[in-house]
């Protein structure tokens, strides 16, 4: 697959995409669902405290969500949601993340994913540093 270009939106454009990245975005639904709703991501997009990422081929084919957090010693740029079609060869995207990170002084990226991600983005000095678990509580 050909590399796709990846752009940060503007937040005033973000009500003008939303549409296109909302099937991309029902994908992952259940990783995020437990966090935030759709309504939630793109509010924090157009307010600023949340990034719409975009790859276009032709259409929107590929979109990432990003925050960056503040901690009193480090800012981190952090992925929220990752996914579409074409992500397989992520170079194309990684420099352009990379530049606004630092921009934004962050001292680095945090990215909780499954697996395949790992394997995809250690050749870019990603390393697994710890093990993310979870426990949900049943509705009574």
């Amino acid at each position: 697959m050909s590399d796709i270009p990846v752009t940060i939106v503007a937040n005033s454009l973000i009500e003008d995409v939303w549409y296109q990245v909302t099937p991309l975005l029902l994908k992952g639904e259940k990783y995020l669902s437990d966090y935030y709703t759709l309504d939630d991501i793109k509010f924090a997009c157009i307010d600023g405290s949340m990034q719409l990422w975009v790859g276009v081929n032709g259409e929107i084919s590929v979109c990432a969500i990003t925050t960056i957090d503040v901690y009193p010693q480090a800012n981190i740029l952090r992925f929220i949601y990752c996914g579409g079609k074409g992500w397989r060869n992520v170079a194309y995207a990684h420099a352009a993340i990379v530049e606004y990170a630092k921009k934004y002084k962050c001292i680095g990226i945090d990215i909780v994913a499954r697996d395949g991600w790992w394997k995809l983005l250690t050749p870019f000095g990603y390393k697994k540093r710890a093990v993310y678990l979870v426990k949900r509580f049943e509705e009574n």
